[in-house]
């Protein structure tokens, strides 16, 4: 990035802090932190459950990523601000005056994003079913009031970090996994009926980090698909593009030459999910 670029971003990220900070400290009764707009179908049924129970103030959302839909297109009762992922952030979160706020960012605290000095209650949103202490450094959930719990183990894992760490006992809701309910309803007609004679249709979406199967393997991984007479889809995990573009890259000249490979760069669509074997 440039640095007429940059000055231009911290503008149209303080212009979007202005904007949240002209909202009546009264009417800021949920608000939701996303770090880009794949976090959406996280929220989303958060977001419906409450705007079922409540028809007054609109439920504020904050972005930090500019291309985020619901800047633009908001659904009813949602209003959207985009404060970027920098120096406005920050400010944002060091001065927050909210009654909620719910987001999906792990280490609260932690490192330069810290709780406000005034009294909001903290919600943790679990975007992932995984245990709370598998792949999240030990401190990630330490500072929030609030968990909302995808099953059991999240309960009986934050309770024994408490135990263990000498912290206060937090408000653990036992809330599920939207996405996977969401799953389930579009699934409910049955499996997908595969047209006589079609090959059947492999999904790849694996997780990511510096383990995982496209940053160590994703050449031997085609090596071996492109052998067979499977349909593939590799749908990457959004953190493998944002921390290696180069495997991304190395994925996409591949693909575009296997007539039967696609490419699945679209996180909250299921369609891919649904589609495969």
């Amino acid at each position: 990035m440039t640095v007429l670029a940059g000055v231009k971003r911290f503008f149209r990220d303080r212009e979007g802090l202005k904007a949240f900070n002209a909202i009546p400290a009264e009417q800021r009764n949920l608000v939701l932190y996303a770090e880009n707009e794949g976090y959406w179908t996280y929220f989303e049924p958060v977001f419906e459950a409450w705007r079922q129970r409540s028809d007054s103030s609109p439920v504020l959302y904050v972005t930090s990523s500019d291309t985020d839909p619901h800047l633009t297109s908001p659904p009813p009762g949602l209003q959207a601000f985009c404060v970027g992922d920098g120096a406005v952030r920050t400010m944002f979160f060091a001065g927050l005056e909210a009654d909620v706020l719910l987001m999906t960012m792990p280490d609260l605290q932690t490192f330069h994003i810290k709780r406000s000095p005034h009294p909001v209650n903290y919600v943790y949103l679990h975007h992932s079913m995984v245990s709370t202490h598998m792949i999240y450094r030990p401190e990630a959930f330490d500072h929030f009031d609030t968990i909302l719990c995808a099953g059991p183990h999240h309960v009986d894992e934050t309770r024994a970090r408490e135990q263990s760490a000498g912290l206060s006992a937090k408000t653990l809701v036992e809330h599920g996994y939207g996405r996977l309910d969401a799953i389930l309803a579009e699934g409910a007609s049955g499996p997908r009926q595969r047209p006589p004679g079609a090959v059947p249709h492999v999904l790849v979406a694996p997780s990511w980090g510096e383990n995982g199967l496209l940053e160590l393997h994703v050449d031997a991984l085609l090596d071996a698909l492109q052998d067979t007479d499977l349909e593939v889809t590799i749908r990457p995990h959004p953190r493998t593009g944002l921390l290696r573009p180069d495997v991304i890259s190395n994925l996409r000249s591949r693909i575009d030459k296997q007539p039967r490979f696609n490419y699945d760069d679209q996180p909250n669509a299921r369609d891919s999910l649904h589609a495969a074997d």
